[in-house]
C-alpha cells in the first residue's frame, strides 16, 4: 500500500469511527491493575517534560497526564479524530496540550525535540514498512536518553478470550494485524536506533518501553 493510499484509508476509517472510538475504553475499566492507560501514566514524570503523542486520536492515551506541568503535543492523520480531542481540550481548558494533523512517518518537528514519545494503539494500523518509517521518525525527534512508550494489542487470557479477540481482529482489521501480534519488538526497536527495555502485559495489550 502506498503512503497516499494509507492516508486516505485511515482518514476514511476514522471519519466513521471517531464518534464511537471512546466506547472502546470500557474494556480497560474492569480491572484497574491491568489498565494499560493507568500503567503508562505511572511512567510519565511531572517535571516539565515535552511529550509527543503519536496517533493522538481522541486523546485517550495522554489524558491521564494532561493535568501536569508537562507539554503534550499530539499528532494524527485524522481530522475527525482530532476534532473530538479538540473539544476535550477546550472543555477542560488545557493550555499545555497542542494538536496537529500530521503524518507520523513524516513529522514536521526538529531533531531531538521531545523528552518522551508515546504511541498508543496506533502502530497496528500500519503495515510493517510504514511502521518502521514512523518509528524512525519517533527516534529522530526524541532526545538522546529520551524514552519511547508503545501501547498496543496483545493476545492474553484464557483460550476462549484469545479466540474471541482473534475473531475481533479478523473482522475489524486487515491480515497484517495478525502478524503484528508476533513481532519481535526487541529486534525491531534496536534496528531503528532504540534500546529495548521491557514489555509488560495488560488487558488485551502490551506496554513496551525503550530508550534512545
Amino acid at each position: 500500500m502506498s503512503k497516499s493510499d494509507y492516508k486516505h484509508k485511515m482518514q476514511e476509517k476514522y471519519r466513521i469511527l471517531h464518534q464511537f472510538i471512546d466506547l472502546y475504553e470500557f474494556i480497560f475499566t474492569f480491572n484497574k491493575e491491568r489498565n494499560p492507560r493507568r500503567a503508562l501514566a505511572g511512567r510519565i514524570p511531572e517535571n516539565n517534560m515535552r511529550i509527543l503523542d503519536v496517533c493522538f486520536g481522541t486523546g485517550n492515551g495522554s489524558i491521564p497526564f494532561w493535568d501536569t506541568s508537562n507539554i503534550i503535543v499530539g499528532v494524527d492523520l485524522s481530522f475527525d479524530m482530532l476534532a473530538v480531542s479538540k473539544k476535550k481540550i477546550l472543555r477542560q481548558r488545557r493550555r499545555n496540550v497542542f494538536i496537529h494533523q500530521m503524518d507520523a512517518a513524516n513529522m514536521g518537528f526538529h531533531d531531538e525535540q521531545f523528552d518522551i514519545v508515546m504511541v498508543a494503539f496506533g502502530l497496528h494500523d500500519m503495515e510493517y514498512d510504514l511502521m518502521l518509517r514512523a518509528l524512525k521518525e519517533m527516534q529522530r525527534v526524541l532526545r538522546k536518553g529520551g524514552r519511547l512508550y508503545i501501547l498496543d494489542y496483545e493476545e492474553e487470557g484464557t483460550l476462549l478470550k484469545r479466540l474471541i479477540f482473534s475473531l475481533y481482529l479478523r473482522i475489524s482489521y486487515p491480515q497484517h494485524v495478525q502478524e503484528f501480534l508476533k513481532y519481535d519488538w526487541s529486534q525491531i526497536l534496536e534496528s531503528v536506533g532504540f534500546r529495548f527495555d521491557s514489555a509488560e502485559s495488560y488487558t488485551v495489550s502490551k506496554l513496551i518501553s525503550a530508550t534512545k
